[in-house]
């Protein structure tokens, strides 16, 4: 039998309770951060930077998994991850549990990452383009195609800007005013940092409907549907979602996606591996 195959039924399997406690522990450190005024210096300690910031640090792709945004965002991820995870702890055991959900949690941050480079350079090419040849139009595409995770001043100076531009298309000012703004876009959209364990639960949902595909999972307590078919929901979903370019919509989809599809390279590779590997 593997040595990663310990299973047990505990409520609260010790990974889960491990990674909840440190979670919530981040998340009150967190809090006092904002009230103590180093609130910036741990986020850009431990969040996931894009690489070619000058605060990346590779251990960020771990890190990053245990600071959350909001009361919400970790209550959620918690939740999810003990409902999810508990289940899958006491069938695979603590290690193979634990190395799977650090293994999502890296995978999401890589996916990130890599939508974030290619992101980045479409906006550099598209910023060039219109330094080229600048356009009142263009600069309201440009705009509004980035305005996700703006700050509210910049965001409001940016359409103040954009309608003013629409208005008087070759005062010199204007223009001016724009490209700089233009430029702007390319180390604000890289400085935005990852944060939230949302990739790693999205592995072990993933997981979790590959290990037990036909127990009933209830929607909103009351419609039963199969763990494979709810998983598969999700990652439609999250690939629709991910598609879209809905202003205010500063969820990671592709992270989702990437614990997903990260946390089903290992099960591959398990399965091929370890014949004692149940499925």
């Amino acid at each position: 039998m593997s040595n990663y195959y310990q299973p047990s039924n505990t409520v609260m399997p010790p990974v889960i309770k491990g990674i909840i406690v440190l979670n919530v522990i981040m998340y009150l450190i967190t809090m006092a951060s904002e009230y103590f005024g180093f609130h910036q210096q741990l986020f850009n300690l431990f969040a996931l930077h894009y690489y070619g910031s000058e605060l990346f640090q590779p251990h960020q792709f771990v890190t990053y998994g245990f600071l959350h945004g909001g009361l919400g965002h970790i209550f959620f991820n918690m939740f999810a991850l003990w409902m999810f995870g508990a289940m899958l702890e006491n069938y695979w055991g603590s290690k193979r549990f634990f190395i799977y959900f650090i293994f999502t949690v890296v995978g999401a941050g890589v996916t990130q990452m890599i939508s974030q480079h290619f992101e980045i350079s479409a906006l550099s090419k598209h910023v060039s383009a219109f330094i080229n040849n600048p356009d009142p139009m263009d600069f309201r595409v440009l705009f509004e195609q980035n305005m996700d995770g703006m700050g509210a001043e910049f965001r409001s100076f940016g359409a103040q800007l954009a309608s003013t531009y629409e208005t008087q298309p070759h005062n010199p000012e204007v223009i001016d005013n724009a490209i700089m703004f233009a430029q702007n876009l390319i180390p604000y959209q890289a400085s935005t940092p990852l944060v939230g364990a949302s990739g790693g639960v999205y592995g072990i949902l993933l997981a979790f409907g590959m290990m037990f595909p036909n127990m009933l999972i209830y929607l909103y307590f009351l419609i039963p549907v199969k763990a494979k078919y709810f998983v598969i929901g999700y990652g439609l979903l999250e690939l629709y979602t991910s598609m879209q370019n809905n202003p205010g919509d500063n969820v990671a989809h592709l992270a989702h996606l990437g614990g997903m599809i990260f946390g089903f390279i290992m099960i591959m590779m398990w399965r091929k591996k370890d014949n004692n590997f149940n499925y």
